[in-house]
């Protein structure tokens, strides 16, 4: 679980350091100051693969339709980068699988 370990003032811009070490914006337009909560399960509503990394790139397992997954935390893919938006995933026993609502749907 990340938290806001400081915050950093250069003029009027404010920025939240993470505990590992990445910076957020600290706009109030942008960022909600709660704590998020995690989906438990996702269920399969087509066929999809589990893969080895966050940015899918090995897959491991073919997870058929119909299928209840217990969901350990979620990421983005395209973490470091500061040019692409990142897609969700769902980190599970054994790999990540896609957020996308066209292939799972979310349960807490």
């Amino acid at each position: 679980m990340l938290h806001v370990t400081k915050f950093v003032h250069h003029n009027l811009t404010t920025r939240y350091v993470l505990s590992n070490g990445n910076y957020i914006t600290g706009n109030r337009k942008l960022v909600k100051m709660d704590k998020q909560k995690i989906p438990r399960y996702v269920k399969v509503k087509k066929d999809i693969n589990r893969y080895e990394t966050v940015n899918l790139a090995k897959r491991n397992k073919l997870i058929k339709k119909g299928t209840k997954i217990r969901i350990k935390n979620y990421d983005y893919s395209q973490a470091n980068s500061v040019t692409k938006h990142g897609a969700l995933r769902y980190r599970i026993a054994g790999g990540y699988v896609t957020g996308n609502s066209k292939y799972v749907k979310v349960y807490d």
